[in-house]
This record gives structure tokens, sequence and C-alpha cells, in this order.
């Protein structure tokens, strides 16, 4: 299946993530306008910036029926936040699901980096609990979810991603895991990366003509944590697309 995406929000993320790539890249996205969509797609309707539901819950819930309404094949709308959002708005996603299940669903996943530094590494993201609540609701309301496990830090403990996999294993049985995107002329890199932890060129299918980002990859922690997941019977992922492919061909 494409990936598609859109530039539904026209304003900037509010979470202020250090790591954010879409700050000193975002031309490189191609987005698209929802009327020009082919069938068969996986469309992102908000990559770069996280779903705020509590500002204009309405709006949005019009705008993702939209999305999947169009859609005359099968087709998924993925859609993954650091939100609250609340249980009403996660039951009308039930719904439309429902409504429209012939066309295709509506996914989302909840996001994590990091467990004990978010209020340093994602300062104006929710909390640690609160993301946790949060998947616990969506599972709850049988709404299609994983847990996104990135960008893997190179910072953090092997640990700490174990005590992640442990919160959240009640509740989602599918992680999604990456590496962390790094520009050398942000401030980011120059204070976290920098001098510790290499970082190479690597094509990144899903950008326009595959332009290559920095990327650091963290491999043996990610192995590790691949492992651990595997320990505790959950399934990883190495993309949201093949996480979704997964959910398609299960159906």
């Amino acid at each position: 299946m494409e990936r598609k995406f859109l530039n539904y929000r026209k304003t900037e993320c509010t979470n202020n993530c250090l790591y954010c790539f879409t700050r000193w890249e975002a031309e490189d996205i191609k987005y698209d306008n929802l009327c020009d969509f082919r069938d068969n797609v996986i469309v992102y309707p908000m990559c770069n910036a996280d779903i705020s539901p509590l500002e204009k819950s309405d709006e949005i819930l019009e705008y993702l029926e939209r999305c999947l309404s169009m859609q005359s094949k099968f087709s998924i709308i993925s859609i993954s936040t650091k939100s609250n959002l609340s249980g009403s708005f996660i039951e009308c996603i039930k719904n439309i699901n429902n409504k429209y299940k012939e066309n295709g669903f509506i996914k989302i996943s909840v996001s994590f980096s990091c467990k004990y530094n978010i209020e340093i590494i994602e300062p104006s993201a929710n909390p640690y609990s609160t993301r946790l609540s949060l998947l616990s609701n969506i599972a709850h309301y049988g709404i299609p979810h994983s847990v996104i496990l990135k960008p893997i830090l190179p910072f953090v403990d092997l640990k700490e991603y174990c005590e992640i996999i442990d919160d959240i294993k009640m509740f989602s049985d599918a992680v999604v895991l990456g590496a962390l995107y790094v520009d050398h002329d942000d401030m980011f890199y120059k204070e976290y990366i920098n001098k510790k932890y290499q970082d190479k060129k690597k094509n990144i299918l899903w950008l326009k003509e595959n332009k290559a980002w920095s990327t650091v990859e963290s491999t043996d922690k990610i192995i590790k944590i691949k492992e651990y997941i595997i320990e505790k019977d959950i399934r990883y992922f190495d993309s949201d697309s093949e996480y979704l492919h997964f959910l398609v061909d299960g159906r």
C-alpha cells in the first residue's frame, strides 16, 4: 500500500519534542490533497503535528470521517499521538470504523521515546501516565492500535525501554520501533549526539526522492529490545507500514 501525507494542521505541533525532525526538514515531506488520493493507500493526516482533539474535536472527527469515506477501496488512516484523547473522541473513532469498515479503518498509536525524562525531551507533551491511560482506553474501545517506541534514543538505558514494554504489555500486543533522525545543525544534535554517538546517512523511503537523512541506529540496543519484546509475547515491527500490512493481512 502506498503512503500519503496530509498537512491538516496549519500550526506546528505543540509537544516541542527536542528530537522532532519536522522542525528542520519539513520541506522534504511531500504533502497531498485529500481529493487526489488513489485507493489502497495508507493516509497519514497529521505527519508534522500531533492530533489535538481537545482544540477542535468535532472538526477533526469530521475530517477523519471524510478521509475514510472518500475511499472506494480498502485504505487506512494512521494516527500516532502523545495527546490525551477523550473517551467520547475515541468512541467516535470506533463508530467511524464501524460505519466505513468496508472502506478501511482508523488506527491510533500512542508514542513513547522514554519514560523518565519526558519533561526534558518532550517538554510540552503529555506525561507518561497519561499516555498509558490513553493506550488503555484505545484498547477498551477496540480501536486498532500499537505502541510507537521511537525514536530509540542512544542515551536512554535499555532497562528503561524494557520498563516501557512491561507497562504497555497489558494494553497492546504490537510495538513499532524506529531509529533517531538527526540534523547536524540542530541544537538537539549538538547537545545530545555530537561526539558521543555515531550517525550515518540512510535513505528514507517515505520522503520525496528517497532522500537520505542522518540516522543514529542504536542497533545493539534495538536488537535487545526486540528480544525482550518477544520474551513478553508481543510482536515488534520495524515501521508503521509493516504493522498496518500485518493488520490488513489478518482481517
